[in-house]
């Protein structure tokens, strides 16, 4: 190991490693000594820890070999056929939104005690098989990766890329997108979580719960109405009503109709409540923070009000 170069974290700022650039490793001891497989190159080291500014693991590709000290996973190929192009694609791979998430949904310490993917959560990732990528697929690799390098290319455009590697739909990125938003373990996005969410918000809410509900509403020739019902600027609740746009008229809701209402649901530590309000309008109210306002929480409720209101959806009672 005496007289290679040396991967540490400060070295992580360019997705391609310069050797030359780096320290040589010439420690007398170590604490514990690794195989010397693990570092022949070409490799892709991993960053335990993620940065609050990118909020994305950092990775770095040597095509020669190196060493790393324990903060850091090394992958090597070995006898891959196509080893130097492999370690490009997991750099892509392991460098994009769609392994945090992954990292945040299926460990159980990144995100719940600790801020740092373990390998072995890493090595659970299903990986599309190298193998088959086709031509197109294999050359976007290796233009991203020098994209990356010169600054031609983003890590957005790689999270674009690599979603559409694993087949996601512009749904399944929303939920991505939102999911990281609100359940990163850093500050920044748990005051984001936290905070009120604005009238904007609230009606894009209503405008994805609107168009979420529309075809059932087509299907038995109804229609809905979703509005943002108006609270106290300060109140820990706020609440949209769903109403049939035909038989049932907008109309103010008193405070005292929601008093006992949301006292119950504090007790019960509920964060989102439905009040059937005759059988042509619905009341839902939901905790003032902005990760119960996203879109993916407006199709799940939806999902819910499908399920389990589908008397509003026909009509009402002369359904």
């Amino acid at each position: 190991m005496h007289g290679l170069p040396e991967i540490t974290v400060r070295s992580l700022g360019n997705i391609l490693v310069d050797p030359q650039r780096l320290p040589i490793f010439s420690h007398e001891r170590l604490n514990r000594a690794r195989s010397p497989e693990l570092y022949r190159g070409p490799l892709v080291v991993v960053h335990q820890s993620l940065p609050a500014a990118t909020r994305r693991i950092r990775v770095a590709i040597s095509d020669d070999d190196a060493v790393f000290n324990e903060s850091l996973y090394g992958y090597s190929p070995g006898g891959h056929p196509d080893a130097g192009l492999l370690v490009r694609y997991l750099a892509l791979v392991f460098g994009s939104k769609m392994v945090v998430w992954l990292a945040l949904v299926t460990s159980g310490k990144f995100g719940l005690e600790r801020d740092v993917v373990e390998m072995l959560a890493l090595n659970r990732i299903p990986l599309p098989d190298f193998d088959r990528l086709t031509e197109s697929q294999r050359d976007e690799i290796e233009r991203l990766v020098d994209g990356l390098d010169s600054g031609d290319a983003s890590w957005s455009d790689v999270d674009e890329w690599v979603m559409d590697l694993y087949g996601l739909g512009a749904r399944d990125r929303q939920v991505v997108f939102d999911t990281l938003e609100f359940g990163l373990p850093f500050a920044q996005n748990k005051g984001s979580a936290q905070e009120v969410p604005g009238s904007d918000e609230r009606e894009r809410f209503c405008e994805v719960l609107r168009k979420e509900l529309s075809p059932w509403c087509e299907r038995f020739d109804s229609a809905l109405a979703v509005e943002q019902i108006r609270s106290p600027k300060m109140a820990p609740w706020q609440s949209i009503e769903v109403r049939n746009a035909i038989r049932e008229p907008g109309r103010t809701v008193l405070p005292s109709d929601w008093e006992g209402l949301l006292e119950a649901a504090d007790e019960t530590a509920a964060s989102e409540i439905l009040l059937d309000d005759g059988p042509n309008r619905l009341l839902v109210g939901r905790l003032a923070q902005r990760r119960h306002w996203s879109a993916t929480q407006a199709r799940l409720l939806a999902q819910r009000i499908i399920w389990s209101h589908v008397d509003l959806l026909k009509g009402g009672a002369d359904a």
